[in-house]
């Protein structure tokens, strides 16, 4: 019996439909678990790089401190030095010397930036030197004939073609040279501090006397320059001769070191009557620098520790008293009863 062939019935439109949706559905699986295998290792490799770049980061906090020298020269200046500072970009330093000169130099190479020398009257002297606190780029001058002149070193930044320019300048604050010894002594020593709220000198006169002058320009309704109130003081000179003065940069005490290791210590809050705290013998040798004191009394004692939230200020000067008056210790009570004051303690 021959075989007969047989025919297929054609696929209905239902069946093709569900061929279809099969044949996505798995193009659809496949797909995804690539996809999610790819982002699965996206993330590790994505974890492993930040891992590397946190290691970066963190590994040269393990490494011993290396310095290295970029760059040596010599200053293009021939005189000594009574005061050298820099900028803060570290690209421009300045020199002064003895015959007050100030010469700016490029601190990476050495190169002259730019000199100025002072002008003083006609057989007039360098007797002292001194600087206020770094930020505020202030020096002063003290004269055979009892002034002072008083500068600011200030840095220009603009960019010419893209890159960076620190131009140098030198003014006076005051606009004048300061009359501080009206009996024109010369003045032997020398402390200034300079801030927004105006300038203070104290000086040591070479016939043993102790100075303080306090100038504050006012400023006009439209913001000029008005006129400038000068405050006088005489304060106790110490028994022995003066080596060192230093004011703090809140321009509120005075430390004055004296011949045979001995610091007085004053209140100049008031500048019109500034008030004697303290006296003490600190060493049977002299000293020799005290550019640290005033700023570790800022900044670490009544900068940080009487700061904290633990305690106010009210409550640490109550403290603070009860504990030297049950010491016995009048010679820093006085200093700190000052405070007390300031700090809202009444009588």
């Amino acid at each position: 019996m021959a075989d007969t062939p047989t025919s297929s019935k054609p696929k209905s439109s239902l069946q093709s439909h569900r061929d279809f949706r099969f044949r996505l559905r798995m193009f659809t699986d496949k797909f995804m678990r690539y996809a999610v295998a790819f982002g699965g290792i996206s993330i590790i490799i994505a974890i492993t790089l930040i891992f590397l770049y946190l290691l970066m980061v963190v590994f040269p906090i393990f490494k011993s401190a290396e310095i290295e020298n970029k760059a040596e020269f010599e200053l293009p200046v021939q005189t000594s030095a009574l005061h050298l500072a820099i900028e803060e970009q570290n690209e421009v330093g300045l020199h002064v010397d003895e015959t007050g000169k100030l010469v700016f130099f490029n601190a990476l190479d050495g190169k002259l930036i730019h000199e100025q020398q002072t002008a003083f009257a006609k057989g007039v002297k360098i007797t002292s030197f001194a600087h206020a606190d770094p930020n505020r780029a202030t020096i002063a001058f003290g004269l055979s004939n009892g002034h002072a002149v008083v500068l600011q070193h200030k840095y220009k930044v603009s960019y010419p073609d893209n890159k960076r320019l620190i131009t140098p300048e030198v003014i006076n604050p005051m606009n004048k040279t300061i009359l501080v010894d009206t009996q024109d002594v010369p003045l032997s020593d020398l402390a200034v501090q300079n801030s927004s709220e105006g300038l203070t000198l104290v000086a040591a006169t070479e016939d043993k006397r102790l100075l303080m002058v306090t100038l504050k320009k006012e400023e006009t309704l439209l913001g000029d320059d008005g006129e400038i109130t000068r405050t006088e003081a005489i304060l106790p000179y110490p028994a022995t001769q003066v080596t060192h003065l230093i004011i703090d940069k809140d321009q509120r005490e005075l430390y004055v070191v004296s011949e045979g290791g001995n610091v007085t210590f004053f209140d100049i809050q008031d500048k019109a009557a500034p008030k004697l705290l303290q006296h003490l013998a600190i060493t049977d040798a002299e000293i020799t620098a005290i550019a640290k004191l005033a700023e570790l009394t800022d900044d670490v004692l009544y900068g940080d520790v009487w700061a904290r939230p633990q305690l106010s200020p009210r409550d640490r000067s109550l403290v603070t008293i009860s504990a030297l008056i049950a010491m016995n210790r009048p010679d820093q009570l006085r200093s700190h009863l000052a405070r007390a004051r300031d700090n809202g303690v009444s009588e």
